[in-house]
């Protein structure tokens, strides 16, 4: 791993300028605050942004306190945008007054948003968070300007100079400057978007872009003040920014910093991503209430997935040790490490237990669902897991994957319903617990080490997924063609049966009957040993509703089949 391009928590040299230096306070990426920033320009001190957190904030006085001289000069503190994560300690917090006379400096968009505490553009809402009054001292990018007399008020001995540029043609970029006594310069460039109010800050060749690098992100794109078409045109901005001028560093909201060089692919994606992206939902308190309840669901289900995957597959490695296919064990590690997936599910619950003890917001475990699941997804992608895994729980952990992405974007899950016949999914579900590979096959091929190492791991594979469960199906003689989406529904028939199957159904009744203009199919599992402990999950009943089912009869004590309508084709 490269050295840092910005060494955290330590006094370092702005390229490009002189008697200017910077003190990152760089956070792991969350939605609890931003990173903070301490300039010291000769004898001037700058904050940019002051971050959510109370432990950011103590440290940041803390350095404040040891190292500014003079309590009499101007202390500036400007404000990316008005988000909560970058702005609250500023509001609420006190000590700022002791190091001198504070200046809070924003884009004019967020100036009265902050005098009336609106909740809603700061995204305090999604985390239940107040925000008080506030009054901003000096707007950037106002339509009438205050005049010079009011910045020589505020900040006696500073210039300010406004610009304007027409870039590709078609793009306004305006900027303005701020010229410390000294002569050493602060440009803050207007970057719409991601929020009304987001602008750069450039000193020398260091370029602060606050969010823009997360913007697209699910739970960010979306939000209160978010313009997909401004934002495009903000990428341009930065682009031109970047030929323009020698930037060495770029300083994130979040997480850490990027050199000059390495920013310029990240553009290049978000350039490409904002094109191909499509419409939004507004992500507002109603979406993260839904998204909530929908990831819950959703992890609910990747935890019941989870153990009979990993299980598996160290059932698998245990019979090629025992067989002494060694090197074909380790390599079913490399491919799906169990510890690396149980660590990662293992973090997940213990967030999700500082939520349900009321510590953290909704939003940060969304977000953190999100996290969980393209971990998850990213052990299964790249390999063919077919012959290792039965194909209908990588298929059902993947969609677990894109439903919560999309209930996040705005967008209701939906499936391909076509016309498909229900007789011949249930029989086909069936057929796969049989061999497809014969012995007469392993035999046959036990010179070609490739084909018997593959075949040998398929014949072990099918062996431990087939169900210990009989199927009986009563179907009528004429073909029962219903609108479904065939992937999903065989999919939510093949959870039905490991549910019946892990809670010892020795058999399932499975009868097809048409009512009306509808497909009815019930499910009863019978056995002596039959003891369901926990009920269905509600992230299945939900995956056959997408199906393109209707569940017409719960499982209830006494009477445990279910039924479920289909609209005839």
């Amino acid at each position: 791993m490269g050295q840092a391009v910005l060494v955290p928590q330590q006094w370092q040299d702005i390229p490009g300028t002189i008697n200017a230096r910077i003190y990152p306070y760089i956070r792991k990426p969350d939605i609890l605050s931003s990173n903070v920033y301490i300039l010291q320009i000769k004898d001037y001190f700058v904050l940019i942004d002051t971050g959510a957190s109370q432990e950011v904030m103590d440290t940041v006085c803390n350095i404040l306190s040891a190292t500014i001289q003079s309590r009499e000069r101007p202390f500036l503190i400007i404000f990316g945008h008005a988000h909560y994560d970058h702005i609250y300690q500023g509001l609420v917090d006190r000590r700022f007054e002791t190091y001198g006379r504070p200046v809070f400096i924003c884009h004019a968009s967020g100036t009265d948003l902050l005098r009336t505490g609106d909740t809603r553009y700061t995204q305090a809402d999604l985390v239940d968070l107040p925000i008080p009054p506030f009054i901003v001292d000096m707007s950037l990018f106002q339509v009438a300007i205050n005049g010079s007399d009011h910045l020589e008020r505020i900040l006696p001995g500073f210039m300010k100079k406004s610009n304007k540029y027409t870039i590709f043609d078609t793009i306004e970029l305006v900027s303005e400057e701020l010229w410390f006594p000294d002569g050493q310069s602060l440009t803050f460039w207007a970057m719409p978007g991601h929020s009304y109010d987001s602008i750069a800050i450039q000193i020398g060749g260091l370029l602060h872009v606050g969010d823009i690098p997360f913007a697209l992100n699910p739970g960010v794109a979306g939000i209160y003040g978010w313009d997909r078409e401004e934002f495009a045109r903000t990428l341009q901005r930065l682009s031109w920014i970047l030929d323009h001028y020698e930037i060495g560093i770029v300083c994130s909201g979040h997480g850490n910093a990027f050199s000059g060089n390495d920013f310029r692919p990240v553009l290049q994606k978000l350039i490409h991503s904002v094109t191909n992206l499509s419409d939004i939902a507004l992500f507002d308190k109603g979406r993260v209430d839904l998204a909530i309840r929908h990831a819950m669901d959703l992890m609910d289900e990747v935890q019941r997935l989870f153990p009979i995957i990993a299980g598996r597959i160290m059932l698998l490695r245990y019979h090629l040790e025992e067989l002494e296919e060694y090197e074909t064990a380790q390599e079913l590690e490399r491919i799906l490490p169990a510890q690396d997936i149980e660590k990662t599910l293992d973090e997940f619950n213990a967030m999700y237990r500082h939520y349900q003890e009321g510590n953290l917001p909704e939003l940060q475990v969304i977000l953190k669902a999100l996290q969980t699941f393209q971990k998850i997804r990213s052990f299964l992608s790249g390999h063919d897991l077919d012959h290792l895994v039965d194909p209908s729980f990588v298929r059902r952990t993947n969609r677990l994957f894109s439903d919560l992405l999309s209930t996040i974007q705005g967008v209701i899950p939906t499936a391909t319903r076509m016309p498909v016949n229900l007789v011949e999914i249930l029989y086909d579900i069936t057929r796969k617990q049989n061999a497809s590979v014969s012995d007469d096959d392993l035999l046959h091929f036990a010179d070609d080490m490739d084909f018997f190492q593959r075949a040998l791991l398929s014949r072990l594979t099918e062996f431990q997924n087939r169900r210990e469960i009989q199927c009986i199906i009563e179907a009528p003689e004429y073909e029962c063609i219903i609108y479904a989406d065939s992937e999903r529904i065989t999919d939510s028939l093949n959870a039905l049966l490991d549910y019946y199957s892990i809670y010892n159904a020795h058999q399932v009744r499975i009868r097809i009957h048409m009512t009306g203009d509808s497909v009815q199919i019930s499910l009863i599992p019978e056995g002596k040993d039959w003891n369901p402990k926990l009920p269905l999950s509600r992230a299945l009943m939900r995956t056959i509703q997408y199906a393109g089912g209707m569940i017409t009869k719960m499982p209830h004590k006494g009477d445990d089949g279910i039924v479920i309508a289909f609209q005839k084709a």
